[in-house]
């Protein structure tokens, strides 16, 4: 849903450009390839010049015949980026008459010094932009991601009013607002603007039960990084369980594509139309298909890693039972517990933060927090101390194996309860395994010291005895 994403060069062997529509049928292929973080620095340095370029460049003219008008919406599919995952959109408006042709987006922010912090406290700015059709393509075809157009089957008013409302919304005191994911963004926006040229009659017809809820979906665009969907499933609360429209699914680019390709409306002149005149598609990339549905093996395969995860800290507390264990495995213990405080406890310290001190509201009163959390992420200093013979180090991570574990069985229990509704059942298909056998290996292993600490003061009595008899 972002502009300003990175430019990932030439599209891949096998993508074809197609010259439907008014577009330069360039032969992209040729093109050098550029990625990483120079494709990005690039792309958006390039979207960003050509925003600025033409923000004073709007002829006084524009549509003052609505005769001459025609919007169409862009629709530029799901890239490889985490900020591509679930594609982006922009307005294309055509004044024949004035000789314009330019893309609305309200997917522009900026990459600078606040733009991290001012996310991470959900108080992320964007902004609308225009900028050139063929410029804007031209990035979005070295990502290698569809551009699929819809000609929209407007009369001369309602298209007299997009050209009014988006040329408002440019202007330097409307242009900015507070993005949010699910709720305000470029391609709710758009909704917007769409709903406002054909009387209100989209959102009316929208007003229906959507296919799946806002976790959902956010599950059929993020599965195919199953880290990435973790972690989204992770942060998020129950609010994303609650049931939803079909108006509300048009967050999504290509869902917004595909309600209006079957959305049809009653026009000027009283006639029942569609509001897609035609659709053609620019460029072909070859991104992978978003599912219809999420999968349902997902909960399985956190379930495999649960169990291996917290079977390992098992085996190595029952290891390190034994006497005189080796100091090697005392490195791979502390070691291990390292690694999962790197790799869990990351995620649980930022869920932390964003639930505590953010006002991402989808990430407030969070169950998951019971599963990993701060103490979470104390794994990994205290592993590498305990790692390197620190006792003290060790005695931080018995404590908070069982803070884990505890918290662990505590959300288990309180699932009976009809407030605690979050369907959080892959996290803890994940989470509940790991914490639980991370608390196991502690108490086996503080168990057995104890059992030996016994054994060596009954051995000690015994020979006190018989000391003291032979003695006599």
């Amino acid at each position: 849903m972002f502009l300003l994403e990175r430019c990932w060069g030439a599209p891949r062997a096998g993508t074809r450009s197609l010259a439907e529509g008014p577009v330069d049928p360039t032969p992209w292929a040729i093109r050098p390839r550029l990625g990483g973080v120079p494709g990005l620095v690039l792309c958006a340095g390039l979207l960003w010049w050509a925003a600025a370029t033409t923000a004073h460049a709007r002829p006084s003219e524009l549509g003052t015949d609505p005769d001459q008008l025609e919007i169409r919406l862009v629709t530029f599919g799901v890239g490889d980026q985490i900020v591509q995952y679930f594609g982006h959109n922009a307005l294309w408006v055509r004044d024949r008459r004035a000789r314009y042709s330019k893309l609305f987006n309200y997917g522009m922010f900026s990459f600078g010094r606040g733009m991290l912090p001012q996310y991470m406290q959900g108080r992320l700015t964007f902004w609308v932009a225009e900028t050139p059709v063929q410029r804007s393509f031209e990035a979005y075809r070295r990502m290698g991601r569809d551009i699929t157009v819809q000609e929209l089957n407007l009369d001369p008013a309602a298209r007299k009013r997009i050209v009014d409302r988006v040329t408002r919304d440019v202007l330097p005191k409307n242009r900015f607002y507070q993005y949010h994911h699910y709720y305000d963004n470029c391609s709710t926006r758009l909704r917007d603007v769409i709903d406002e040229a054909v009387g209100g009659q989209l959102k009316k017809a929208w007003s229906v039960p959507a296919r799946f809820n806002y976790r959902g979906h956010t599950r059929r665009y993020s599965e195919r990084v199953p880290a990435v969907n973790l972690a989204l499933m992770f942060w998020m609360n129950d609010s994303m369980e609650e049931p939803i429209q079909r108006w509300h699914e048009a967050f999504l680019p290509p869902e917004l594509e595909k309600g209006l390709d079957e959305f049809t409306y009653v026009n000027a002149a009283g006639e029942r139309v569609p509001i897609v005149a035609r659709r053609y598609m620019v460029f072909e990339g070859e991104q992978p298909v978003v599912p219809d549905a999420p999968s349902s093996t997902t909960g399985v395969g956190a379930l495999l890693v649960g169990l291996l995860t917290g079977g390992i800290a098992v085996a190595l507390g029952l290891s390190r039972r034994r006497r005189g264990a080796a100091r090697g495995l005392r490195v791979l213990d502390g070691g291990y517990q390292a690694l999962l405080g790197l790799v869990f406890g990351v995620p649980g310290l930022a869920g932390f933060l964003m639930a505590t001190f953010t006002e991402h509201k989808v990430t407030h009163w969070n169950e998951n927090l019971l599963l990993a959390n701060p103490l979470t992420f104390a794994l990994l200093p205290l592993g590498i101390a305990a790692a390197c013979g620190s006792r003290r180090g060790d005695r931080g991570l018995r404590v908070c194996a069982y803070g884990l574990g505890i918290g662990a069985v505590l959300l288990l229990l309180l699932k009976v309860l009809p407030v605690f509704d979050q369907d959080n059942w892959i996290v803890m298909a994940l989470l509940l395994p790991l914490d639980i056998g991370l608390a196991a290996g502690h108490w086996l292993r503080a168990h057995a010291g104890d059992a030996r600490r016994a054994e060596a003061e009954r051995a000690g009595v015994e020979t006190s005895l018989s000391s003291g008899r032979s003695g006599a």
